[in-house]
């Protein structure tokens, strides 16, 4: 309806400011009718002025997927001038960026694609534009992040590639989470050849050492596999000569 504003004074010349906000995007007439307490309203508008109020329509432009440890770069975009957004990034973590524009950019890391045991979970992203003093959500995006396999800092190699029966040989190997945000435990296992294998873990990235003697000489394929809390594997196998050692005879 309209808006009455009554201005208290003598004579001369008074300037007031009267404040509206629109809840739609659309095209407006301003008019202003202006009398004293002497005459009647006019049914001829003082003045008047079309106003153009252009839609917020936020918007966020994110990419499908990113891997664990690498930044998501989005884009937050409006119809409208925004005076800042607020974003939930969907792993607990939230965001306000000053904007002044129509356009502005963000960027996040997760550090690890949780709930365990998964290679790839989604989270969902939203924000919301803020425009004076009125809040606009935009539509969520949903991103889906992958798990970086373990991989080796030092690949395996053993003290001796030829050992003799019941020589003892050590394997060293190094080890790490692929993404270097995550917190996935890192585990191990050494299958020797021979039918026997051990198997360890890690918490942190680490050098591992491991030690084993062959009970009967022949070839054996020696493999090292490692892996994440998110199923991510990686295997290098090393070959293995295992031989009797010559005895000297004393002849006299």
């Amino acid at each position: 309806g309209p808006q009455v504003v009554t201005v208290n004074g003598g004579y001369g010349v008074w300037s007031f400011d009267v404040t509206h906000q629109y809840s739609a995007a659309d095209s407006f007439q301003i008019e202003l009718f202006a009398w004293d307490d002497d005459g009647q309203q006019p049914t001829t508008p003082t003045w008047s002025a079309l106003v153009a109020i252009a839609a917020v329509a936020p918007t966020i432009l994110a990419p499908p997927a990113v891997n664990e440890g690498d930044p998501l770069n989005i884009t937050l975009a409006a119809d409208a001038s925004i005076d800042y957004w607020t974003i939930q990034w969907g792993d607990g973590a939230m965001e306000t960026i000053s904007a002044y524009s129509n356009s502005t950019t963000a960027t996040h890391t997760y550090a690890d694609d949780n709930p365990t045991a998964t290679p790839q979970d989604a989270y969902q992203i939203t924000a919301t534009a803020h425009r004076n003093g009125q809040a606009y959500a935009a539509e969520a995006k949903t991103v889906t992040v992958h798990n970086v396999a373990a991989v080796f800092t030092e690949l395996p190699w053993l003290s001796t590639p030829s050992p003799y029966v019941n020589e003892s040989v050590t394997l060293t190997f190094g080890l790490a989470d692929g993404a270097l945000t995550s917190n996935d435990t890192l585990h191990y296992k050494i299958q020797w050849g021979d039918g026997t294998e051990i198997q360890g873990s890690r918490t942190y990235a680490d050098s591992v050492s491991e030690t084993h003697a062959y009970a009967t000489p022949g070839n054996h394929t020696v493999t090292v596999t490692i892996w994440d809390d998110d199923s991510g594997e990686l295997a290098v196998t090393l070959q293995v000569v295992v031989s009797i050692a010559s005895i000297p005879i004393d002849w006299g």
